[in-house]
């Protein structure tokens, strides 16, 4: 029987170790970072297995394998999906740049604000050209991270954009509960200051940070 090369990483060649070193603590991995750590093992002549406890285990080496062709192909088959991911990301979520004229991806998570350089560290993606720029607005070639990191940094954003929707939902919810007890939230058409007033009220709705008197249909509900 084979033994767990993962028990054995000083048996393994540098490259293979470079590679879960990549994936540091291998028993926190989402599903979609152990596919795409299998598809760089088995591109190097390994591969192991995973249950649903996506624990990766019994690592051995693969028979008559074509590392060089397969390795190449598969690198630049995971690099396309995260720069595919990330634009799918820039198209919904996409904000203006601090440093240039453009939209960026904006990096706000400190769990993958990776440094750079000295102590600068990642704030923002130009996915479109490619490049990753820093707090300070210099700019790196995207390939200075790892595919580890990059899907690191999807996984990391779409499941902040998930907690983000879930609070906005919860926030409907409130403000609703709000409207259902005879009063409104809503914002001034003229200088955005936020106003409560009751629904059921005659007459227009004053601002004070303005001081202008306007209509109730001038004046949009903060949760649409």
């Amino acid at each position: 029987m084979d033994i767990d090369l993962f028990e054995h990483l000083d048996q393994l060649p540098p490259e293979v170790q470079k590679i879960i070193e990549d994936y540091g603590e291998t028993e926190s991995l989402e599903y979609s970072e152990l596919e795409f750590f299998l598809k760089r093992i088995e591109a190097v002549g390994y591969t192991f297995e995973y249950g649903l406890d996506a624990i990766p285990f019994n690592l051995t080496k693969l028979i008559n394998p074509n590392p060089m062709q397969k390795f190449t192909t598969q690198a630049q088959s995971l690099r396309e999906k995260a720069v595919t991911e990330l634009r799918k990301i820039n198209e919904t979520y996409r904000e203006k740049s601090d440093h240039f004229e453009g939209s960026v991806i904006r990096i706000t998570d400190n769990k993958i604000q990776y440094h750079l350089e000295g102590e600068r560290y990642l704030s923002e993606i130009d996915i479109q050209n490619k490049k990753l720029i820093d707090n300070n607005g210099y700019q790196y070639d995207l390939d200075i991270l790892s595919d580890h990191q990059l899907f690191t940094i999807i996984d990391t954003i779409e499941a902040n954009i998930e907690k983000y929707q879930e609070w906005q939902e919860s926030q409907s919810e409130i403000f609703y509960k709000i409207q259902n007890a005879g009063f409104n939230i809503v914002t001034c058409g003229n200088c955005g200051e936020v106003i409560l007033h009751e629904i059921h009220e005659e007459g227009e709705i004053h601002c004070g940070g303005c001081s202008r008197d306007m209509d109730k249909s001038d004046c949009p509900d903060l949760y649409s």
